[in-house]
C-alpha cells in the first residue's frame, strides 16, 4: 500500500512539474515528507531523489522559496535514511563474514585440541582452553588494529580557496569551521571546497559585502550548523551549494 502511494506521488509530481504547478508540487512534497521511511529500492524505482533535487535548480521554481526548502529537506532526509540502510546491510554482511571466519578457525583447531587432551589427560584441559581462547581473540584484534591504521592514514590535501578579498575570505573561513567533519572520509567532498563554493554562490547572487550577502550568509551558516543531515549531504555531494 505504501509503495503504491509513493509511485502515485511520483507520477503526480511529474505532471505538476510539466505544468509548472507550484501549488501542486508543494502539496506533493509535503505528502512525501509525511512518509517516515523511504527504501533504497523504492527511490531507485521512482527516481524521486533525482526529480526533487532537480526541482531546486529549475528556473520555473527559482522564486518559490517554500518548494526549494522542502525539496532540500527531503533530499537530506532520504540521504540519511539511505546511508543508515547501507550501514545496516554492511554490518549484517560483516557479521556473517566474522562468524564464518570464527567457525573456520574453530574447525582447524579442533583436531589439535583433541590430541592434546587425549595425550596429556584432564590436567592440561585448562591450558588447552586458554590457548583456544587466545587464538580466537587474535583475528578480532588484528582486524581492529588494521581498521585503526587505515583510518589514521587518511589525510586531506590542502585546498586553495582564497579569494584575495578580506571580507569574503572571512566568510569562507566561517563556513569551513561549521562544515569541517569530526571524522573526515575520502569519499567526502573537500569541506574547504564546499565552503568556498557556497561563498562564491553568495557573491554571484548578491554581490560581495552587501547587506543581502551578509544576511544570506547568516541564514546558511545557521542552517548548516543546526541541520546535521544538510551538512552530511553537502559533504557527500548529494546537495550542491
Amino acid at each position: 500500500m505504501e509503495k503504491e502511494r509513493v509511485i502515485n506521488f511520483a507520477r503526480e509530481l511529474d505532471k505538476a512539474i510539466h505544468k509548472i504547478d507550484a501549488k501542486k508540487v508543494l502539496s506533493i512534497l509535503h505528502a512525501l515528507s509525511d512518509i517516515e521511511q523511504m527504501s533504497i529500492a523504492l527511490l531507485k524505482e521512482t527516481e524521486l531523489g533525482k526529480k526533487i533535487n532537480n526541482i531546486r535548480k529549475m528556473e520555473s521554481f527559482k522564486h518559490e522559496g517554500n518548494i526549494r526548502e522542502m525539496a532540500q529537506s527531503l533530499v537530506a532526509k532520504w540521504k540519511a535514511q539511505v546511508d543508515k540502510e547501507k550501514l545496516h546491510c554492511k554490518k549484517k554482511l560483516s557479521g556473517k563474514k566474522k562468524l564464518k571466519l570464527k567457525n573456520g578457525a574453530a574447525s582447524h583447531r579442533k583436531p589439535q585440541q583433541s590430541q592434546t587432551v587425549s595425550s596429556n589427560g584432564n590436567g592440561n584441559c585448562a591450558a588447552a582452553s586458554a590457548t583456544h581462547n587466545g587464538s580466537a581473540a587474535a583475528p578480532s584484534v588484528a582486524i581492529a588494529d588494521t581498521a585503526a591504521a587505515v583510518k589514521s592514514t587518511f589525510k586531506r590535501a590542502p585546498c586553495h580557496w582564497q579569494t584575495g578579498d578580506d571580507c569574503r575570505d572571512r566568510m569562507v573561513t566561517k563556513f569551513i569551521a561549521v562544515l569541517k567533519p569530526a571524522e573526515d572520509h575520502a569519499e567526502f567532498v573537500h569541506f574547504e571546497r564546499v565552503a568556498a563554493d557556497i561563498e562564491q554562490q553568495l557573491c554571484d547572487s548578491y554581490g560581495a559585502s552587501t547587506e543581502a550577502y551578509r544576511n544570506k550568509y547568516r541564514e546558511l551558516h545557521f542552517n548548516i550548523k543546526k541541520n546535521v543531515e544538510l551538512k552530511r549531504s553537502l559533504l557527500a555531494g548529494h546537495v550542491k551549494p
